[in-house]
């Protein structure tokens, strides 16, 4: 019976004899034979050897086995390459892993301060308010703590803090006067919203930055076709407020669906900002 899968003969096979590949099924390379889709294959339809299958004349695998090992070497590099990423990045996990979390008190505070529930339970905003300033505070140090690793978090960081400034300094402003001043308050909606949309930019960037690489880079992807959903709907809520705050009950319609429109895109955008932080922070933690 033939040592491997495909039927070489490992004594004879220039690959083997030059570490190119481990074996799949006898001597010291047969726990790696998972790593062979020939061997995978064989696995699965029952087949002693390739030699065995009705499919061999035409298997696409089969027509490969003489590069197999060398994807096999490929895949090992791979691998080690990912796994050498993740510890240069070691503290990126723990950091991202208790950010996740914070974002949870994050829409917790933002709930508390929407104007729907604010006009239904008034004695939730104040609360509310403080509980986004320490969260907002707190996340500026994990940020910070996280730009040894990619400066990028350090950018998210600072602008954080500045949206953190923001807050406090408009806390103690009664909303009899916001109310009255639809400039001020448009002024500083579209301020907050771009410095807020800027941050979520360049956490973005650097969870694509680190993760490139490392294991998975179809998440990374995802990271950078995030931030660009983001703007999207924070211009779409942006344009639909001011179209309301237009004297005109078509205008104001308009822009309320808008409006509305851009809420729904953005909870669907931190949801899946939720989705992401969490692999990204558990693929960090992985051994």
């Amino acid at each position: 019976m033939a040592e491997t899968y495909c039927g070489k003969n490992c004594s004879e096979c220039a690959e083997y004899q030059n570490s190119l590949c481990p074996g799949c099924r006898q001597g010291p390379g047969s726990w790696l034979g998972n790593d062979c889709d020939i061997a995978q294959c064989a696995r699965d339809k029952g087949c002693a050897t390739c030699l065995g299958c009705d499919s061999q004349k035409t298997c696409i695998l089969c027509a490969g086995a003489s590069v197999m090992p060398e994807r096999r070497k490929q895949r090992a590099a791979a691998k080690e390459a990912g796994q050498a990423l993740r510890r240069q990045h070691k503290n990126v996990g723990k950091w991202l892993w208790i950010y996740f979390w914070m974002l949870i008190p994050n829409f917790i505070a933002a709930f508390m301060t929407n104007n729907t529930i604010v006009q239904a339970l008034p004695g939730l905003k104040f609360p509310g308010e403080i509980l986004s300033i320490l969260v907002s505070v707190a996340q500026c140090v994990l940020l910070f703590l996280l730009a040894k690793e990619e400066k990028n978090y350090g950018y998210a960081a600072w602008i954080k803090v500045a949206v953190a400034v923001i807050g406090i300094i408009m806390l103690p402003v009664p909303d009899d006067f916001l109310a009255g001043s639809q400039l001020l308050s448009a002024l500083v909606l579209i301020v907050t919203m771009a410095l807020s949309t800027a941050s979520i930019y360049y956490e973005c960037e650097a969870n694509c930055i680190v993760l490139t690489g490392v294991k998975d880079d179809a998440l990374a992807e995802k990271w950078q076709k995030l931030w660009k959903r983001c703007w999207v709907m924070v211009a779409v809520l942006l344009v639909g407020t001011l179209v309301a705050m237009m004297q005109s009950v078509f205008t104001a319609v308009i822009g309320l669906l808008a409006m509305l429109v851009a809420a729904i895109g953005l909870i669907v955008v931190c949801t899946q900002r939720l989705i992401y932080l969490y692999k990204t922070a558990a693929l960090f933690r992985e051994p």
